[in-house]
């Protein structure tokens, strides 16, 4: 029996409006459950990737290895880190110290927020240090003085050993230090170093000078007298910058235009400023016009620069023929002069002096 049929067979009464609403509502019910079927896999980002990179990936133990796990992808990762060695970490960054020698395959699980995993792995190699590699940085310049040395350690610090009972380690104690430590109040690798009688000459990185040790004769170029036991600023000419030092009793330095500048004690005349009178402060010396110093050495009363067209200057104390000016000088000089230089010499490339001898190295060695 039709369905408005049944409806008012039981005594109910539709209105032809309520009839078409009610049977457009079935209909809808109908079409909607045969279209619906089981649903159909979720739409799901791209899977997970394990990268990450070891730095470094090699060394002599104990070897420090910081771990960068960054460049993985997915969403919403969480990483854990299998060292090797039995131990492990989370996190997207981590570090780990290998203290002995092997090879580790060092492996990174990711999980991204569907639970998905990706891993990837790097071997770190780890050497026993060499039993000849002593403790320590190496040194890769050094400047050996009266009872003590100053050196530059491949870490950029400046180290004093030796005597110290003046200052003269920069260590602010006036003991001997039987093994290199660190010199005191330096910012940075210095740019050029000297080891002197009693006292160390410093050029840092801007130019300026400092100076620590005793200051016999002002050779601190400080303007007094003071021994200082750690690194003191030197009262610097105006819009000067040093490049170069040089110490022995006295001080020495070239700026930027090769010119050079001395102080402290004036033995013989070999500050080199036209006179026999100490300097307390750096005082320029007497360079013939147009000549740049490349180099200058000082050892008590003897001074040698070279320049740059590789003639060789000297002034100072002249007994035993020190200056290299011939026999008609044997007397001091007080201003630099050319040596008597042989018609064989080639270009020369370095100079050098200790007590009364003065040498030159030349291109033909």
């Amino acid at each position: 029996m039709p369905l408005p049929t049944r409806l008012a067979h039981r005594g109910l009464r539709l209105r032809p409006l309520r009839l078409c609403a009610l049977l457009s509502l079935l209909a809808l019910v109908v079409a909607c459950s045969e279209q619906s079927g089981p649903s159909g896999d979720e739409q799901l980002p791209p899977a997970p990737s394990a990268s990450f990179t070891a730095t470094p990936a090699s060394g002599t133990a104990p070897l420090p290895v910081t771990f960068d796990a960054t460049a993985s992808t997915g969403e919403g990762l969480t990483f854990a880190w299998e060292f090797g060695d039995g131990s492990g970490a989370v996190g997207v960054t981590t570090s780990r110290t290998f203290g002995s020698a092997g090879a580790f395959e060092v492996t990174l699980t990711v999980t991204d927020a569907h639970e998905r995993t990706d891993t990837a792995t790097k071997q770190v190699l780890v050497s026993d240090p060499s039993p000849d590699t002593p403790e320590g940085p190496r040194f890769v310049s050094v400047s050996a003085g009266a009872g003590g040395t100053l050196a530059l350690g491949s870490d950029g610090n400046l180290y004093a050993w030796g005597d110290g009972t003046r200052g003269q380690n920069g260590t602010a104690l006036d003991d001997h230090e039987l093994e290199p430590v660190p010199v005191v109040g330096l910012e940075g690798a210095p740019l050029a170093f000297h080891r002197g009688y009693a006292h160390s000459l410093v050029v840092l990185a801007d130019g300026a000078a400092v100076a620590w040790g005793w200051n016999l004769d002002a050779a601190l170029g400080t303007g007094d007298e003071e021994d200082r036991w750690q690194a003191h600023p030197v009262m610097m000419p105006e819009g000067v910058r040093f490049e170069k030092v040089a110490a022995s009793r006295s001080s020495f330095a070239l700026d930027q235009d090769g010119r050079g500048w001395a102080w402290g004690v004036n033995l013989n005349g070999s500050l080199g400023i036209g006179s026999y009178q100490p300097a307390s402060l750096p005082t320029a010396i007497q360079m013939p016009a147009g000549t740049r110093f490349t180099q200058i050495e000082s050892y008590f009363g003897v001074t040698i620069a070279l320049d740059q067209a590789g003639t060789v200057w000297t002034w100072g104390r002249g007994r035993y023929g020190a200056l290299g000016a011939g026999t008609e000088v044997t007397g001091d000089r007080v201003v630099p002069g050319p040596i008597d230089a042989p018609a064989e010499m080639g270009a020369v490339l370095t100079v050098g002096v200790h007590s009364n001898t003065a040498a030159a190295l030349d291109e033909h060695g």
